[in-house]
């Protein structure tokens, strides 16, 4: 049974976004003691539940529209941290580091949209703006986003898991990826609304987590072929399940050797009487009694002692497979 997921945000910054100066200081300690400066500046109004809000002062308008929305992602960054806290540890390969990762990146990289100045003046050769952006406006943004994200995680569990269980296993990475990236959007969501159900979403995804783990222990798979050749294909097919009789497999792996002896000339006195094999290996991939993918590889192998021994010489299929991947050679 898998726990609830920890999301554990600590001290969220964006990087080189948010200056100490432009965030953590009032506006009425960066600027001048003129008192034509406007109020909504030197006070300014803090955010509301249905708006951020920001002010900043710049050479351009652009420049204090900049400042003031560097001080709203360094407001986003701070509730993420507060809001959260310490939720839940991630299990089945879901890591809290990799989640503060996607995180980071997730507010580093976010886009404040549909910014709208309120206010903005022009003061002794310096623009002070007073800016408002629509949290919902960047909820749904968001959790359209999150909500792709989702549709992907689906289309793996449902569609691959049934098409092919290689094309699962290959997925593998990319499902995980994609589920760190999904739980990165959470504490953004809760902060742009509060009725979305935080909880309920971790619980979701935590399922979604557990479903791949349980799909993939539901695969067995069954090596049909040579000892020696069958034994390289178990080695580079990591984390499944091996059944000793073919009954018992949803997945079957055959391999069918040709050997071809080859009368080659050498010049080497080293290979003088040695016996050359061409060995062609077919692999095919069997699921619910259906090949639905074959491929062949094939190697050369040398024996000084006998063409039994080059016969049965697995150090060449073995290279071959680890540089191809044996889900890639499975797949074709």
């Amino acid at each position: 049974m898998q726990s609830k997921i920890l999301i554990f945000l600590l001290g969220f910054v964006i990087s080189g976004c948010v200056s100490e100066k432009n965030f953590f200081s009032q506006p009425k300690n960066q600027v001048s003691h003129s008192s034509n400066l406007p109020s909504w500046y030197l006070n300014p109004p803090s955010s509301t539940q249905n708006s951020f809000i920001g002010v900043g002062k710049g050479n351009t308008q652009n420049e204090a529209k900049s400042v003031a929305l560097e001080q709203i992602a360094g407001e986003i960054s701070v509730n993420i941290s507060s809001t959260l806290n310490i939720e839940k540890i991630a299990k089945n390969g879901v890591g809290s580091k990799t989640i503060q990762q996607n995180i980071q990146s997730t507010i580093k990289n976010i886009q404040l949209s549909n910014v709208k100045i309120v206010q903005s003046k022009f003061i002794d050769n310096q623009f002070y703006v007073y800016v408002k952006v629509s949290k919902m406006e960047l909820f749904y943004k968001h959790k359209a986003e999150f909500d792709r994200k989702v549709n992907k995680l689906r289309n793996i569990l449902n569609n691959f898991f049934q098409q092919n269980p290689i094309l699962y296993l290959k997925a593998e990475n990319e499902f995980k990826e994609t589920l760190n990236q999904a739980y990165a959007k959470l504490g953004l969501l809760r902060i742009l609304n509060h009725n979305f159900d935080l909880d309920k979403t971790i619980d979701f995804l935590n399922n979604l987590n557990l479903q791949y783990f349980n799909q993939k222990q539901s695969i067995k798979i069954f090596v049909d072929g040579e000892t020696g050749y069958g034994n390289v294909i178990k080695k580079h097919l990591t984390g499944v399940t091996f059944v000793d009789n073919r009954t018992e497999a949803n997945l079957i792996i055959q391999l069918e050797l040709q050997h071809k002896k080859l009368d080659l000339t050498v010049s080497d006195p080293r290979l003088q009487g040695a016996f050359f094999v061409k060995t062609y290996i077919t692999l095919k991939t069997i699921f619910h009694n259906k090949i639905i993918a074959q491929n062949q590889i094939s190697v050369m192998n040398i024996s000084k002692n006998s063409l039994e021994e080059a016969k049965h010489k697995t150090a060449k299929f073995n290279r071959k497979v680890q540089r191809k991947g044996i889900l890639n050679i499975l797949l074709k």
